[in-house]
């Protein structure tokens, strides 16, 4: 968009077209700070919240740019075959002037669709580049802490078993000591 408004503005000849394009570069170009500062402060929010949280993130922006591709992918190619079909009827009675036209129609939705398509791989390899490594990362540091947490488990279970050791033999002794008892008290 803002490459786009840019050629405009150099394109432009009379005064109202140039005040027009500078107010839409100025504005793409504020909207793009506003959603750059939004992506930073929900990327530094995703790694301070762990692994969850960068998971449905990377979810939500696979799932964005699968609606996006849904959404506008059929829509252009319903427009582009609109286009040849509209191309056939009329093929026969064009001119020079109606060709010239068509012809710029046609780079006209070429530019669209070029421009559409770099914007989405664009928006998918910063998905790529920025959010996967960071959901990797987390990831790679809970699967590290595992045996941590696998070794604190075992000592509790040794742990426990040598307290039930204990506690058997406290038992067996509690149990001679009944049986001492018995014998004592049946010699009386």
């Amino acid at each position: 968009m803002r490459e786009g408004t840019t050629k405009l503005l150099a394109a432009c000849r009379h005064q109202l077209q140039t005040l027009e394009a500078a107010k839409n570069l100025l504005t793409s170009n504020e909207r793009m700070s506003a959603y750059m500062a939004e992506l930073q402060r929900r990327k530094k929010a995703a790694t301070s919240r762990g692994l969850g949280y960068v998971l449905l993130q990377l979810r939500a922006a696979v799932g964005v740019l699968g609606y996006v591709l849904l959404l506008l992918l059929p829509l252009a190619v319903g427009v582009l075959g609109y286009l040849l079909q509209l191309l056939r009827t009329v093929h026969g009675m064009l001119d020079y002037v109606n060709l010239l036209l068509l012809r710029t129609t046609f780079r006209l939705l070429r530019y669209v669709l070029l421009l559409f398509l770099r914007t989405t791989f664009r928006l998918l390899r910063y998905v790529l580049l920025h959010l996967l490594p960071t959901a990797v990362g987390v990831l790679w540091f809970v699967l590290l802490q595992l045996p941590a947490a696998f070794g604190v488990l075992w000592s509790v279970l040794l742990h426990l078993r040598a307290a039930f050791d204990v506690l058997g033999s406290e038992l067996l002794q509690l149990r001679a000591a009944v049986g001492v008892l018995g014998y004592v008290l049946l010699q009386l």
